[in-house]
């Protein structure tokens, strides 16, 4: 019926996407022939590879996908990067050595810490078998769901839905190239993309951690800072962005932390080296690859690119390389406005019409409140960062990569004084500001180490930095109780919708559609997160689309919501015909001891108090004067008042004095209407002719609570529904082919979709909409799956 994800499965997908990335990396590094990271351990510049790798394959991809998405093109681009890789192995001599310092203590280190958050994600997807609601189902699954079906880069949300894409695609053609292969759903593709990169990124700041301390402890220490986790918020630590799904911000964090990483590579070398021109032209890839996939951060490595060239030469040295290298500048210069030329001028995605409406909506932005900032160690990490960053700028110790750093923290807390920087998502650049913020701690407990040795200590044959070491602990004490969720699994309670009760069920009736329903047949969906999730599977016509931009749907079809507002398919309510006379009030009509009410009519509303009494009955009736044909309506409707939950019934009675009797219970609102189906009635005399009604009772007792002393009710209307069902015109007037009521409880109220969020309950359960749908001669009940039914509509 549909694939599901297994831990083999799930392995072999990670293996595919790391190899992919480090052949491109290591392929890459050869052409422009760097050899940049030779100089580190084999694990960190496997790891910088892979990270360079993906960098390099966004561009890639998303030029390719202007043309096609397909399997052949990712079978050509493994097997051409796997050919290039194994003819550009360089440094025989040195790959041979390799094998001895394999055991190293950095490189076990790396590989036990990168094996444990492997196993850990691959766990959690095939857990989970899919992504929380959130921005999966608003935009990337159904972003890479378009691309498949279209079997290249769209330029709008059709046949999705009808608006301009708003969001930049780069990071989806990465899942989508990928799908063709796994042969997943899109939104699993896109979960396991996610999975994919939280590994690396702790590995990198493993790796950052390293290059700055030289040191085991630190470097696992910054590593494991990376899966600290900060409860009440998801948008501050980074494994949170796993579990509330924009994952195309993971792909922004690392590949800023991966520039962050060349940049203070390049700080900690001692000589200039031909290879420093990798720093600025890494600089503009990095640029490039963001403002594909995730432009707020494009701005990070562009200005860091900027001021560490400007900065990091006199003005007649850098004019000197100027002329010396004219033609290679003036080429790069030409392809990467070029580049950028043609993303902003003839774009897939509309760039001015999604940013005009975010710089109109900044006041709709909400920024971490300041007192996040004193009372966390978010905060203080984060304040402690930036002062070591400024004491690194001044002192000129890793100042470019100490630069980079002011540059995120200084434009995150600029919101709070200019909106526009709304433009960089503060919140997020805060949350990467975070994943860093331990490097720069564990480098200054370094520097203090150098400057005071007698904090280090000769063991047999180590040197024991006690400086370094006694950091590194405070920053894996402060990370142990998050550590410790990630051993025994209790973070994996912090969401996971899809391991709700409902979802199974509901998964169900997802793959039945999948499997079963043409791409142009319209369902009928009841907006709950499940039925949201549906175009995270493939394209489909669905009657509620989940895309929505700043307010914007789309959506021509709004009207079929009254179909979940109204599934009996009542239209407006008309008031009975008049009553020749006043209403006549009895009391009492049964036992109990009650006061007589008190009965006000106006303009055919009736308000009844009891004045007195412990409990009781009342009951009041009107005649007509001639029998009435009710035959032509489908229910009585009552728009009802009272103080409190109160036992009601109504009833009539024919010529011939039988009776048709309908209980209720009303809720104790203000206003409420109650419907209740003439053809339903469980106390009805055999023979009640509903042609020739010459009586209408109220009266109380049947059903409870029974009003006692205090009570009041206000009848403000007693009518009937017209016999016809708007729920069969309305699926009529829209062509709609199948309707699919999820077995959530809840669903997202239309106004979501204009910026305003939430969850509601559903105005019925699952079980009443199905039992009134199967209830319809013109809906077939075709899949049920506990109580996830889908109907198709009968001609």
């Amino acid at each position: 019926m549909g694939p599901i994800v297994d831990t083999g499965s799930v392995l072999l997908f990670l293996t595919e996407i790391y190899a992919t990335a480090y052949f491109a990396g290591y392929n890459f590094e050869s052409f422009c022939n760097w050899h940049y990271f030779d100089s580190h351990p084999f694990m960190v510049k496997t790891t910088l590879r892979t990270c360079l790798g993906t960098a390099v394959l966004i561009p890639i991809l998303y030029a390719v996908s202007l043309v096609t998405i397909s399997r052949p093109e990712l079978g050509l681009l493994f097997i051409g990067n796997l050919a290039l890789f194994l003819l550009n192995i360089y440094d025989l001599k040195g790959t041979r050595l390799l094998f001895r310092k394999l055991l190293s203590p950095i490189n076990l280190s790396a590989a036990a810490i990168g094996a444990l958050t492997v196993a850990f994600f691959v766990r959690s997807v095939v857990l989970a078998q899919w992504p929380e609601p959130g921005d999966i189902a608003w935009v990337h699954g159904p972003l890479v769901s378009l691309i498949i079906y279209d079997g290249r880069l769209p330029t709008s949300w059709f046949p999705i839905t009808n608006l301009p894409l708003h969001y930049p695609p780069g990071f989806h053609v990465i899942p989508a190239l990928f799908d063709t292969s796994w042969g997943v759903f899109p939104g699993q593709a896109v979960l396991l993309y996610g999975a994919s990169i939280l590994p690396l990124l702790t590995l990198l700041v493993f790796c950052l951690a390293w290059i700055i301390t030289q040191s085991v402890v630190a470097s696992i220490a910054g590593g494991l800072s990376v899966l600290f986790v900060m409860p009440g918020r998801t948008d501050t630590w980074a494994v949170g962005y796993f579990y509330n799904g924009p994952y195309p911000n993971l792909l922004g964090f690392l590949i800023v932390v991966f520039f962050c990483a060349v940049l203070l590579a390049r700080d900690q070398q001692q000589i200039e080296r031909s290879s420093n021109s990798a720093t600025p032209a890494i600089g503009i890839l990095c640029t490039l690859s963001l403002f594909l996939a995730y432009p707020p951060f494009a701005v990070f490595p562009a200005a860091g690119t900027l001021l560490t060239s400007l900065l990091g030469n006199n003005v007649k040295e850098t004019l000197t390389r100027l002329r010396q290298r004219s033609k290679e500048i003036l080429a790069a210069t030409a392809f990467v406005l070029l580049a950028f030329g043609l993303l902003i001028l003839s774009p897939t995605w509309s760039i001015d019409w999604t940013l005009g409406r975010v710089i109109q909506n900044t006041s709709g932005y909400s920024p971490l409140p300041l007192t996040t900032f004193s009372f966390s160690w978010f905060g203080i990490s984060i304040f402690a960062g930036l002062a070591i960053a400024i004491f690194d700028l001044i002192t000129r110790r890793s100042w470019r990569f100490s630069l980079q750093y002011a540059i995120i923290v200084s434009s995150a807390f600029a919101f709070y004084f200019a909106p526009i920087f709304v433009l960089i998502l503060p919140n997020r650049s805060f949350a990467l500001s975070f994943i860093m913020a331990p490097v720069l701690v564990l480098s200054f407990a370094t520097e203090l180490q150098k400057r005071f040795p007698r904090l280090e200590l000769n063991w047999s044959y180590a040197k024991i930095k006690l400086g370094i070491i006694a950091t590194a602990i405070l920053v894996l004490c402060v990370c142990s109780p998050s550590l410790l969720m990630y051993a025994n699994g209790s973070i994996e309670q912090h969401a996971w919708f899809p391991q709700s009760p409902s979802f199974t069920d509901d998964f169900n009736s997802m793959r039945w559609l999948d499997a079963n329903v043409p791409t142009q047949a319209l369902i009928l969906n009841d907006l709950s997160y499940a039925s949201l999730y549906l175009p995270s599977l493939r394209v489909f016509n669905l009657s509620f689309a989940p895309i929505s931009a700043n307010g914007q749907t789309g959506n021509s079809r709004v009207e079929l919501f009254s179909v979940w507002q109204n599934p009996l398919g009542y239209y407006p309510a008309q008031a009975l015909p008049p009553f020749p006379s006043a209403w006549t009030l009895e009391n009492p009509w049964g036992s109990g001891n009650i006061g007589k009410p008190t009965l006000t009519q106006y303009n055919g509303s009736l308000e009844l108090g009891v004045p007195s009494g412990n409990f009781g009955q009342w009951g009041l009736h009107d005649n007509y004067s001639t029998p009435e044909n009710l035959t032509q309506f489908q229910a009585l409707s009552l728009l009802i008042a009272s103080n409190r939950p109160l036992g009601l019934s109504i009833g009539l009675q024919d010529v011939l004095g039988r009776t048709a009797r309908y209980d209720m219970t009303t809720g104790g609102n203000s206003s409420q209407t109650i419907d209740l189906p003439l053809n339903q009635s469980k106390n009805i005399q055999s023979g009640f002719d509903l042609s020739r009604i010459v009586t209408v009772w109220v009266r109380t007792g049947y059903a409870g609570p029974i009003p006692k002393s205090g009570d009041s009710i206000a009848i403000e209307q007693i009518g009937v529904r017209p016999s016809a069902n708007m729920v069969r015109d309305l699926i009529s007037k829209y062509g709609v082919q199948y309707v699919w009521v999820s077995e959530e409880w809840g669903m997202v109220p239309l106004s979501s979709f204009a910026g305003f969020p939430g969850y509601v309950s559903k105005p019925d359960t699952p079980h009443t909409y199905s039992m009134i749908f199967e209830s319809y001669s013109f809906l077939k009940l075709v899949y049920s799956s506990g109580n996830s039914t889908i109907f198709e509509v009968i001609p």
